[in-house]
């Protein structure tokens, strides 16, 4: 019998900086499993648990989180396990959204051009879309068949 394992991919869809100062981060996080082909041959469902960690830098204060998607819920604390022995056909991708709110402070922003926490220009056109320092990290896929094993993207 031949194992196939999910991927996962984290893909930020969204940053806004909200009348308050704070800022609402959205992004998704995906499973797939290969189809039928070289990466799946006999066409194999398979098992997963997914958590998310929310780690968006030095000084950057998340308030709330949520996820909606295959499963929803709300962040307690900085983690949230997103699906338990979740069970994922040949071919599917299964997407996870998260929606943070965070303050960011001056000192997140570039030095030169930090202006009591407005966004600078270079920060709305950087290529991740998303304030300095305030990179999301990789979601975590752990197979239900082999625990020990993770997988990071």
């Amino acid at each position: 019998k031949t194992s196939v394992y999910p991927t996962p991919t984290k893909t930020v869809t969204s940053t806004v900086q909200n009348a308050d100062g704070t800022w609402t981060i959205t992004y998704d996080v995906t499973v797939s499993l290969p189809g039928v082909g070289p990466s799946n041959p006999d066409g194999l469902s398979a098992k997963y648990n997914l958590s998310d960690t929310l780690k968006f830098g030095a000084g950057i204060t998340v308030t709330s989180a949520t996820w909606s998607g295959q499963s929803s819920g709300t962040f307690s604390g900085t983690t949230a396990q997103l699906a338990m022995a979740k069970t994922i056909a040949a071919g599917a991708t299964h997407t996870y959204t998260v929606t943070a709110n965070a303050t960011v402070p001056v000192s997140a922003y570039p030095s030169a051009t930090a202006v009591a926490g407005k966004v600078p220009p270079e920060v709305i056109g950087s290529t991740s879309g998303v304030p300095v320092r305030c990179a999301v990290p990789a979601p975590r896929v752990t197979p239900v068949e082999k625990p020990g094993m993770s997988f990071s993207v």
